[in-house]
């Protein structure tokens, strides 16, 4: 791949988007960076669209929420990368987060509004169309401009459009689960630097996987299963590689993670010391 492609970040919701997007801010200048955030972002993508074929030249990395296609508007070679996660979690984590926290479209207001069950939100998801989002949004069957729910069905072969495009356009597509080992393997293919970080926008409030009935949990394996497909490729592709990284990206992995926990440490105790300078 050309190193002067544009590097498009396809940040899937409830997916450590928020603690990467920190990684990669800091890789690229901020005046070449396009992202897509605060409470407008889906107007500021609307916008993005709007004026048509974008100077590649002049943007080196695009970051935000919005499904795979955004690299049709910009006029040079895109380089995609994402992360997805494990579907019941996924889900779990989008329904906590969207009942304690306010939530600015109206498709998606009322979860909170309503105080829904758990059960009634996973009914709430197939009724909007979405239940699947990570197959829908690597596959781009959504709206470019109006990335909001409700979504048409998604088509049989959906799963297909996924991977080909996975195959076709993205350089990485890390797993949550995975995070360091990612984030890592995304250093290496785009030559990124100071990646150490702190976690982000986790969802505190919300029970662990155990704490959900077999009824429930077979309930949201249903509804996902196209992710859960989905996610069982990515993964075994994913687990195939660092088998073949062997010792010498164990090495570098146990590394990472012994100096991220002295840079969040550090990170914690300047937090700590600063407001009583202020």
């Amino acid at each position: 791949m050309n190193s002067s492609s544009t590097i498009v970040f396809l940040h899937i919701p409830k997916a450590a988007g928020s603690t990467l997007r920190k990684v990669v801010r800091r890789q690229y200048c901020s005046k070449k960076t396009v992202e897509f955030a605060g409470r407008n972002w889906f107007k500021q993508l609307e916008e993005f669209h709007d004026r048509g074929d974008v100077d590649t030249g002049r943007v080196e990395c695009v970051i935000g929420h919005f499904p795979f296609g955004i690299h049709r508007v910009l006029s040079g070679e895109c380089r995609y990368f994402t992360m997805v996660r494990e579907p019941i979690d996924w889900t779990l984590s989008l329904y906590y987060a969207m009942r304690s926290k306010p939530q600015v479209h109206p498709m998606m207001q009322p979860v909170r509004e309503l105080e829904m069950s758990l059960e009634q939100f996973l009914e709430y998801l197939l009724e909007i169309g979405m239940a699947n989002l990570q197959t829908r949004s690597l596959a781009g069957l959504m709206g470019q401009k109006q990335v909001f729910p409700p979504y048409d069905p998604l088509p049989a072969d959906a799963i297909d459009l996924a991977l080909a495009n996975v195959e076709e356009y993205f350089e990485e597509v890390g797993l949550v689960d995975r995070f360091d080992e990612s984030l890592l393997f995304m250093k290496e293919s785009f030559g990124w630097k100071k990646i150490y970080v702190s976690r982000q926008n986790i969802t505190i409030k919300r029970p662990k996987r155990m704490a959900v009935s077999p009824e429930t949990s077979k309930k949201m394996s249903e509804i996902q299963g196209q992710d859960l497909a989905l996610y069982r490729v990515v993964k075994d592709r994913f687990e195939q590689r660092l088998e073949k990284a062997g010792p010498e990206f164990a090495r570098k992995l146990k590394r990472y993670r012994f100096n991220n926990q002295l840079y969040s440490v550090v990170r914690k105790g300047l937090g700590l010391l600063l407001p009583r300078y202020r």
